[in-house]
Order: structure tokens, then sequence, then C-alpha cells
């Protein structure tokens, strides 16, 4: 009690403008310490344009253990990466325990909505449906969601959430990012029509 006593007697006699800095020190502490804080930081950072650059950064032909990748629906309907050559596929391999996975799912969800059926996205998270339809109806988020059991080949390989792959009609990976990013641009937007409009 004596130490309470103490420091407001401290904060008191501090000026105005030491008393708004020792505030703004302990809301920021609250954010970084909370999950939800984290995740408002990296939004608010996202809003920035500091994660935004979405440039032609690979070219990996995807492998038959990719093209033959087993992924499941929420309906528990199985497709592989193969049935979807012929289109964009824009892959984010995610989780719902993942920070900066809810952090950037947002603005995805804003960038899938502005791009037409040529270009295919696909969630994949490697947690059991239920984990998963449980977490987006507490989001309401309606995204196509996949759960998958066994491992990509390596040029769709990832240690970090999020990962992000962008495959061109052809089954190329042409761009890879790992990390939170913001999707919802016009550069990201412009990529995929131009890869949807290119005749391979």
């Amino acid at each position: 009690m004596k130490f309470i006593t103490n420091w407001w007697k401290k904060f008191k006699a501090k000026s105005t403008w030491q008393k708004l800095l020792d505030v703004f020190y302990v809301a920021f502490l609250i954010t970084i310490l909370t999950p939800t804080g984290r995740i408002k930081l990296q939004q608010g950072l996202l809003e920035l344009g500091l994660f935004s650059s979405t440039e032609l950064n690979e070219s990996a032909p995807l492998s038959d253990a990719s093209l033959n990748w087993n992924l499941t629906n929420m309906a528990g309907h199985a497709i592989t990466l193969e049935e979807l050559t012929g289109k964009v596929i824009f892959l984010n391999c995610w989780s719902t325990w993942c920070g900066p996975c809810t952090a950037e799912m947002p603005n995805i969800i804003k960038l899938m909505e502005q791009m037409n059926d040529e270009v295919v996205f696909v969630f994949a998270a490697h947690e059991s449906a239920t984990t998963v339809i449980d977490y987006l109806e507490r989001k309401d988020w309606a995204i196509p969601a996949y759960v998958y059991q066994t491992n990509p080949g390596n040029e769709l390989h990832f240690g970090s959430l999020p990962s992000t792959f962008i495959i061109d009609k052809s089954g190329t990976v042409v761009h890879r990012s790992s990390g939170v990013k913001k999707w919802n641009t016009q550069e990201t937007i412009d990529l995929l029509n131009g890869l949807a409009e290119a005749n391979l």
C-alpha cells in the first residue's frame, strides 16, 4: 500500500506531458501483452501500408506432391490443387491460434470480395474442421476454408504462419509471402487480374 501511495504522489507531481507519456506507456504495455491488443496493433500497422508489397518473387512449378495435396473443406469434400489448375490460386496457410493470421484475414476477405471467379481463394489450416468452423462462426468470416493432415511439396513449404502463395493458371508459384501483410491493395489486385487474363 505504501508503494502505491508513494507512486501516486510522484505521479501527481509530474507535469501534464509526463503524465500523458506514462498513460501512453501503460496503454502500450496492455496492448502488446494481450492477444486482442496485439492483433489490433498489427491491423493498425497494416493500414499504414508497411507490409503490402506484392511482387513476382518466385517461379516454382508445383510438384506432383503439391498438385496432389489433399485439402478437405468444411463440408468434408476433398479437393487437390491439381483440380484448380487453369485458374489463379491464392493460397493462404493460417491457423485459428495465430494472431498475425487473424490480423490480416479481414483485408484478405476484402481482396477476395473484389476478385472474379478466375481467382480461387484457398484458406488451409492444419487443424480439425470443428475447430475451424467454430472459429469462423465466432469471427463471422465466410471464407473457403480447408483443413489438411499431410504437408505439400517443397515449393509450398513454409516455416511460419501466415504464409501465402499465389499460383498462376499453369500451376507455377509466382509469389510467396511469410508473415502478416496488407493484401487488399491495388498492386495485389492488378497482379491477380493480370495473371487471370494471361494466356498460357
